[in-house]
């Protein structure tokens, strides 16, 4: 059998075609958001949250697309109602049917990668729900089911034929091929389809260092361009 495993091709990973994961200050062309709903995500303190969500969005449109994930058409027209309250600028707002657990999609969603002539790829991970949470299994399926319709080469990491597990807001993409985990244990994941533990823990952390530097600065400039932008939030209901 292992021998039989040996020479099935498998396909290239995202590296193998010139593909890498930018840095999260580098340019973009969205932002991705889960419509919030569980509401013991928030106890007792739910009610005001989708309208803080408008808000985000309203910001955002101003300056770029926002891209939603709904889970029915019904969720669809609640949420882009609140958003029209709230003076958002829907010309710029997708709707994506996707139904999800929770709203964290920065930790269950696509994480897009890049080659060098601009072409978007995305990498599929397992989601487990923080091996916390048994009912995150549509959290995982959710970037399965955006596949169709976004129509671009996409992979899901696998080691001994189980997809790997990886929880997105977890790590810093600081470019150059490399992220660096959180929890400053040193270990970088590099876009060649294999974990490299680095054992000079300083030199992980003075990447790590360095890394949020540069976000910091990014989001500055944000704060700068949002203080432009920015005037009280209209919630008419």
């Amino acid at each position: 059998m292992a021998r039989l495993r040996a020479k099935i091709a498998r396909p290239p990973v995202p590296h193998a075609l010139g593909y890498r994961m930018p840095a999260e200050w580098e340019p973009h062309l969205a932002t991705w958001l889960a419509w919030p709903h569980e509401k013991t995500d928030w106890p007792g303190k739910f009610e005001p949250i989708p309208w803080v969500y408008a808000d985000i969005v309203r910001n955002l449109s101003r300056v770029e697309r926002v891209r939603i994930l709904v889970r029915d058409a019904a969720m669809k027209r609640s949420a882009r109602e609140i958003l029209k309250k709230s003076d958002v600028n829907l010309a710029a707002v997708d709707f994506y049917l996707a139904p999800t657990d929770r709203g964290w999609i920065r930790d269950f969603g696509p994480i897009f990668v890049r080659d060098a002539d601009g072409d978007t790829g995305i990498t599929n991970w397992r989601f487990n729900g923080w091996a916390k949470y048994d009912n995150s299994k549509r959290d995982d399926a959710a970037t399965s089911k955006l596949l169709p319709r976004l129509k671009i080469l996409s992979w899901a990491p696998v080691h001994r034929d189980r997809r790997v597990v990886l929880e997105g807001g977890a790590e810093r993409w600081i470019g150059e091929k490399a992220t660096v985990s959180h929890s400053r244990t040193g270990e970088v994941a590099r876009m060649t389809g294999a974990i490299v533990d680095i054992s000079d823990l300083k030199r992980a952390e003075a990447a790590l260092d360095s890394a949020e530097a540069r976000l910091e600065r990014a989001r500055h400039a944000k704060s700068v361009l949002h203080s432009h932008l920015r005037r009280p939030a209209v919630f008419r209901r």
